[in-house]
C-alpha cells in the first residue's frame, strides 16, 4: 500500500496526542529525583519514535510493511496496531502466490474493520472463506473485492452469507474468473451488496443475457458494466450475449429515467450484439458516457459519426468517435477504428487480471497458449469424428448390402410362391373339369355314390382354390417388404 493523505494525517494527529499526553502529565520533578526525569525523558523519546514510525510506515507498500515486522519487537508491535496500514491486502505479482490464508486473516486483524479492499488475484492459497475466517466485522466495511481463481468463485457465495452481503462493496472484479456464471450471478442480486454496487467487471465470465439482465434489473447503483471478452473473444467458453440484454437495458433505463446511472459499458468481443443494440442503450440511458465495442463483428464500427461530422459540438476530440444521445449526452465509442482501438495493450496481463484459475495460466500468454491447445484438441476431436463417420459409413454400407441381398431373397422366394400358386390354380382347372363330367355321368345313370364322391372333390377343389389365393396374397405382401427394404438399403448406401 502506498502512503495517502489521510495515513499521513492520522500519524500526525496521534502524534499530537501522544505529544498531548506528555504535556499534562506531571512534570513537577526536582535535581534530587533523577530516576523520574529519566523516566520522563525515555517516554518523550519512546513517543517520538512511535510518531516517526507512523509518518515512516504510511508512505511504504504492504510486502515492505510486513519485512519491517522482523526488525525488532516495537517495529513489530508498531505495525500491528496501525491499522491504517492495512487498508488493502494489493502484494506484487511475485508475492501473491505466496500469499496463505492465515496470512490474510492475520492482516484482517490488524486491520481492525478499516479493510477496504481485498485484492485476491493470483493468491491460488487464499480463497473467499478466509474473508469470514477471521471475523465477518472486520471486513463488513470492505468496498473494492478482486477475484480470479475458480476457488474463489466457488467460495463467494457462503462469504456472501457469513459477511451480510458486503453491504458497502463498491467494486466487484470478477474478470477472466472460471465458474463465474448466470447462476453465481443471480446470487449475488440477492445480497445486500446490490445497492451499493457501483463498479462489476465479469469480462470474459461465462455468463449469458440471462446473467446481465439480473445484474441490470438488480443492481440500482451500477456505474460501471464490463461484459466483454476482448482480446480473446474467440474463447469458446465465453457464453453469448445478445441484443435482447441491450434491448432490456434500454428498457430499464427508460422506465428509471434518470435513477438509471450507468455511466460505461464494455462489450468489447461480444459477437452476438449488433448495431440495433447499441443504438438503444445510446438512445435511452441518459447518463452513459463510454461504450467499448472492439472486435464485435457485428457492429459496422465503420459508420458511426466522428466529431467532425457533428455540428455545435465544441471540445470533442476529433481523434474520439462521438455519438449523441436522446437527452444530449455525449458518448463515446471506442472502436477498431479509433485510436486506440485495435491494438491489445501491452500491459494485458496486469490490466485484466491474473489467469491462474486457466490451469494456472499467469499471463495473456498462458491464454494465448490455451486457446492454441483448444484449437489443437479441436482439431484432433474432427480427425477423430472424421475416422469415426467413415467406419459408421462403412458399416452401413456393409449393412446396406445386406438389406439388399435379404430383399433380393424375399423376392425370389414370393416368386417361386406366385409360381406355385399358378400351378395349384391349374390343378384346380384341371380336377374342376373332372368333377364336372363325374357329375354329368352320375345325373345319366343316377348313381348316388358317384355323386356323393363328385360333392367330395368339389370340396376339395374349393379348398385348393382358397389356399392359392392365400398364396398369392402372401407373395404380394412379401413382394412389398421386399421392395421396402430395397429402398432402405437404397437410403442407407446414400447415406453413407
Amino acid at each position: 500500500m502506498q502512503g495517502n493523505e489521510s495515513g499521513t494525517n492520522w500519524a500526525e494527529e496521534r502524534g499530537a496526542c501522544l505529544t498531548w499526553q506528555s504535556a499534562v502529565a506531571p512534570t513537577h520533578t526536582s535535581q534530587t529525583d533523577p530516576d523520574r526525569r529519566q523516566a520522563l525523558e525515555g517516554q518523550e523519546q519512546h513517543v517520538f519514535l512511535d510518531i516517526v514510525l507512523d509518518h515512516i510506515f504510511v508512505q511504504l507498500p504492504i510486502e515492505h510493511i510486513f519485512r519491517c515486522q522482523g526488525v525488532c519487537t516495537m517495529w513489530r508491535n508498531t505495525a500491528r496496531s496501525t491499522a491504517l496500514l492495512w487498508t488493502n491486502t494489493f502484494l506484487p505479482r511475485n508475492l501473491r502466490p505466496k500469499l496463505t490464508g492465515e496470512a490474510f486473516q492475520a492482516m484482517a486483524r490488524y486491520g481492525q474493520g478499516f479493510l477496504q479492499e481485498a485484492d485476491l488475484r493470483g493468491c491460488a492459497k487464499v480463497n473467499c472463506t478466509a474473508l469470514w475466517a477471521s471475523g465477518a466485522s472486520l471486513v463488513k466495511g470492505m468496498d473494492t473485492l478482486h477475484l480470479n481463481t475458480e476457488e474463489q468463485a466457488r467460495t463467494l457465495p457462503m462469504a456472501l452469507e457469513m459477511c451480510w452481503g458486503f453491504p458497502n462493496l463498491r467494486v466487484l472484479d470478477l474478470r477472466w474468473c472460471p465458474s463465474v456464471d448466470d447462476t453465481l450471478i443471480a446470487i449475488l442480486c440477492r445480497s445486500q451488496c446490490v445497492y451499493s454496487l457501483e463498479d462489476l467487471n465479469l469480462r470474459g465470465c461465462l455468463v449469458s443475457d440471462e446473467g446481465v439482465m439480473c445484474a441490470t434489473r438488480c443492481c440500482a447503483e451500477l456505474k460501471h458494466l464490463d461484459i466483454g471478452a476482448w482480446p480473446l473473444s474467440r474463447l469458446r467458453g465465453v457464453r453469448s450475449v445478445t441484443d435482447m440484454s441491450m434491448f432490456f437495458m434500454a428498457q430499464c433505463a427508460a422506465l428509471r429515467g434518470d435513477a438509471f446511472k450507468l455511466e460505461s459499458i464494455c462489450l468489447a468481443g461480444r459477437r452476438g450484439i449488433t448495431d440495433e443494440g447499441v443504438d438503444a442503450l445510446i438512445e435511452f440511458i441518459p447518463r452513459l458516457a463510454k461504450i467499448d465495442v472492439r472486435h464485435c463483428p457485428s457492429i459496422a464500427q465503420g459508420h458511426v459519426r466522428g466529431a467532425a461530422e457533428v455540428g455545435g459540438m465544441e471540445g470533442w476530440q476529433v481523434s474520439r468517435i462521438w455519438r449523441e444521445g436522446r437527452n444530449q449526452n455525449r458518448v463515446e465509442l471506442v472502436s477498431d477504428t479509433a485510436c486506440e482501438g485495435a491494438v491489445t495493450p501491452d500491459d494485458y496481463g496486469e490490466e485484466y487480471g491474473v489467469a491462474d484459475g486457466w490451469n494456472e495460466l499467469q499471463t495473456a500468454t498462458g491464454l494465448w497458449q490455451l486457446l492454441q491447445s483448444i484449437a489443437a484438441v479441436r482439431a484432433a476431436a474432427e480427425l477423430q469424428a472424421r475416422a469415426t463417420a467413415e467406419a459408421q459409413a462403412a458399416d452401413m454400407l456393409v449393412e446396406a448390402a445386406e438389406v439388399q441381398a435379404r430383399a433380393s431373397e424375399i423376392h425370389a422366394q414370393a416368386i417361386d410362391m406366385q409360381a406355385q400358386a399358378a400351378e395349384i390354380l391349374s390343378r384346380v382347372a384341371e380336377v374342376q373339369m373332372q368333377v364336372s363330367a363325374m357329375q354329368v355321368q352320375a345325373e345319366e345313370q343316377g348313381h348316388v355314390a358317384a355323386r356323393a364322391q363328385a360333392a367330395e372333390m368339389q370340396a376339395q377343389v374349393a379348398q385348393m382354390q382358397v389356399h392359392a389365393a392365400q398364396m398369392q396374397v402372401h407373395a404380394a405382401q412379401m413382394q412389398i417388404r421386399a421392395t421396402e427394404m430395397q429402398g432402405q438399403a437404397a437410403e442407407m448406401q446414400a447415406s453413407a
